[in-house]
C-alpha cells in the first residue's frame, strides 16, 4: 500500500475544512516534492487553483514539470494544452493537444479540442469538417446505429408540435441572450416547449423557467435515461445548444432522441455526427457555397438569433476621451481569442498613436495574475507597457460599464467576438473590425453584426485598413462620438430585436422540418 505524505494528509484535512489557500500550499508542496500520491496531489492543486487560486501560469509551471516526471501519462498533455488555449498561447496548445492524442488517439475529449482550435483559426471548412467527422465517426456514428429504433405515434402534419431545448447553459451564460426572446414569443397554439436543463442552474434560470411549458432539470440524468425521458416526452423537435461546449449531451442525440434534430448557435462549426439533422444559420454565419463545410444540412434563417440586453444595463455614457484628453481602446473578448497576430497590429496602433491608451480584459479571476500572464506576450509583441492596462475577470454590471472607460473597442482576429459585439453596440461602445464575412461566423461575426446594425465605418477591409481607421479615429476623436451615438439605436432596430418576427421564422422552419421528416418516413 502506498505511503500516505504527510503534506497531502495535512491538505486533505484542510481542504475539508475549506481553508483553500493551505490545502493548495500542501498539495503543491507534495507533488513538487514528488511525494507519495504526488499525482493525485497535482489533480486536486489544479482542481483548487481553477477555483480559489492564482490562475494559469501556476497551472501551466505545475503542469510542465507534470510532463518532465511523466512524459508518457497523455492526460497531463492535455491538461497543459488547455491550459496553454485559456492563456492565449494558440501554437504550444495544438502542439500538446498533438502528443496527448499521440499517446491516447482514444482520448475524446482531446480530439475535440484539436478540432475546434485548429478549425477556428485555419479558416480551412473541408478540414474543420474532416477534423470534427474524425471524431463524430469514432464516438457518436456508432451509437448511432446501435441505438434502438425510434416510434412516433403521432405523424400529423399540422399538430401542435413539442419542441425541446437541450442545454446546460440555461444560466447566467450567453446563451441566455438569444434564447430568453423565443422562449417568451413562442405561438403556445401551435407550439408545446420543453426546456431540458443538464447542468445545475442559478438564478438566471429561475428567471427563465416560467417562459416554458415544461422544464425539466437533467444534470443528474445519465445518457440513457435522458434518452429515455426525451422519448417519453415524445418530444417532435429537439434542438442542441451546447454543441462541443460544457453540459453537451450529443450521445442522446446521436440515439435518435427525437424525429427531428436540430443544432443552433451554441456551437458555430460543424459537429461531425450522422445524427444531427439540421443546422440553424443564416447567410452571415454561412456564407453561400459553405454547406460542404457542414456535416448537418443548412437552415438559413434571414437572421440566425435574437439578442435580449443584460439586465439594469440602459445606461449609456459620453466617450471617456473628454474628460481624459486621450483616446482609449479596449479589447472585451475572451483573452484566448487574442493572436500574436493581432497584438502585433495592435502595437501599430499604439506606437503610431502615442497618446492613446489601450485596456485588455483577461479571462483571469485576479489582475495581478492576468498582468503577469499576458505581459510576455505584450513585450515580445512590441506592445508600449506602459500605455497597456490589463484587467482581471469583470462582473457583468462592470463588463457593462466599460463604455465609461473606453471610446472604442478592437475585435480579436483571426476569431472575432460575437456576443461581446453586441454587448458593446448595447452600451454604446463600436468594435473596430476586420471584413471576414466571408469566412463565416467564427472570423467574420463582429463585421456581420455591424453592418446589420448600420455601422459599416467600423468595418476595416484589410489590416492597413484597420490600423488606418483606428488612427483616424484616435486623431478625429469626434468621429468616434458619430459612431457611439448610433450603436445603441443601430441594435434597437436591427433583425437581431424584431422579437415576433425571429419567433415566428423559426417556427416556420420548425414546421418545415417536420412535415419533410413525414415524408421520408411515409
Amino acid at each position: 500500500m502506498e505511503k500516505i505524505s504527510t503534506n497531502y494528509q495535512l491538505a486533505i484535512k484542510e481542504l475539508g475544512m475549506k481553508n483553500w489557500a493551505k490545502s493548495i500550499h500542501h498539495f503543491e508542496n507534495s507533488f513538487l516534492k514528488n511525494e507519495p500520491l504526488g499525482e493525485q496531489s497535482l489533480l486536486y492543486l489544479l482542481a483548487l487553483q481553477n477555483q480559489h487560486g492564482q490562475g494559469e501560469a501556476q497551472n501551466i509551471s505545475l503542469l510542465e514539470e507534470a510532463i518532465q516526471r511523466y512524459p508518457t501519462v497523455d492526460k497531463w498533455h492535455a491538461a497543459l494544452a488547455e491550459h496553454y488555449m485559456a492563456a492565449g498561447n494558440y501554437e504550444k496548445a495544438v502542439s500538446q493537444i498533438e502528443q496527448a492524442l499521440a499517446l491516447n488517439p482514444a482520448d475524446a475529449t482531446a480530439m475535440v479540442n484539436r478540432a475546434c482550435w485548429k478549425s477556428g483559426r485555419a479558416g480551412d471548412g473541408l478540414e474543420s469538417k474532416r477534423l470534427f467527422e474524425e471524431w463524430g465517426q469514432r464516438f457518436m456514428d456508432p451509437l448511432t446505429d446501435a441505438a434502438a429504433p425510434l416510434s412516433v405515434r403521432n405523424m400529423a402534419a399540422n399538430k401542435r408540435l413539442k419542441v425541446g431545448y437541450v442545454s446546460g447553459d440555461l444560466k447566467n451564460h450567453s446563451v441566455r441572450y438569444f434564447i430568453e426572446a423565443y422562449f417568451r414569443h413562442h405561438d403556445r397554439q401551435q407550439f408545446e416547449i420543453h426546456a431540458f436543463m443538464t447542468l445545475p442552474g442559478d438564478e438566471v434560470t429561475e428567471w427563465l423557467k416560467p417562459l416554458v411549458d415544461c422544464w425539466h432539470d437533467v444534470a443528474e440524468l445519465c445518457d440513457s435515461d435522458l434518452l429515455t425521458r426525451i422519448r417519453a416526452t415524445e418530444i417532435d423537435v429537439l434542438v442542441d445548444l451546447s454543441g462541443h461546449t460544457h453540459g453537451e449531451r450529443l450521445a442522446v442525440f446521436a440515439q435518435r432522441a427525437a424525429p427531428v434534430q436540430v443544432t443552433w448557435f451554441g456551437f458555430m462549426q460543424t459537429l461531425g455526427m450522422r445524427a444531427m439533422d439540421w443546422r440553424l444559420t443564416d447567410h452571415a454565419a454561412t456564407p453561400l457555397a459553405t454547406d460542404d463545410f457542414y456535416t448537418e444540412r443548412l437552415y438559413r434563417l434571414n437572421c440566425m438569433v435574437t439578442y435580449t440586453p443584460p439586465l439594469n444595463a440602459d445606461e449609456l455614457y459620453d466617450s471617456p476621451y473628454k474628460t481624459n484628453g486621450y483616446v482609449t481602446m479596449v479589447c472585451l473578448n475572451h483573452s484566448r481569442k487574442i493572436s500574436d497576430e493581432a497584438l502585433q497590429v495592435w502595437a501599430r496602433i499604439l506606437n503610431e498613436n502615442p497618446q492613446a491608451g489601450l485596456i485588455l480584459i483577461s479571462s483571469e479571476k485576479a489582475s495581478e495574475t492576468s498582468l503577469l500572464e499576458f505581459e510576455a506576450r505584450i513585450k515580445r509583441q512590441g506592445l508600449p507597457l506602459e500605455r497597456v492596462t490589463v484587467t482581471g475577470r469583470l462582473t457583468m454590471a462592470a463588463f457593462m460599464r466599460m463604455a465609461m472607460v473606453a471610446d472604442f473597442a478592437l475585435d480579436s482576429f483571426p476569431v472575432s467576438g460575437g456576443t461581446t459585439t453586441l454587448h458593446a453596440l448595447w452600451m454604446g461602445l463600436p468594435t473596430l473590425t476586420l471584413d471576414k464575412t466571408e469566412s463565416g461566423a467564427i472570423q467574420g461575426a463582429t463585421a456581420a453584426i455591424q453592418r446589420g446594425c448600420g455601422l459599416a465605418d467600423a468595418v476595416a477591409q484589410d489590416i492597413d485598413d484597420y490600423v488606418s481607421k483606428a488612427g483616424d479615429w484616435i486623431r478625429e476623436p469626434q468621429k468616434i462620438d458619430a459612431l457611439r451615438a448610433h450603436c445603441r439605436s443601430g441594435i434597437k432596430t436591427s433583425d437581431l430585436m424584431a422579437y415576433e418576427v425571429r419567433t415566428r421564422e423559426l417556427e416556420a422552419a420548425y414546421r418545415l422540418m417536420w412535415k419533410e421528416y413525414r415524408v421520408l418516413s411515409a
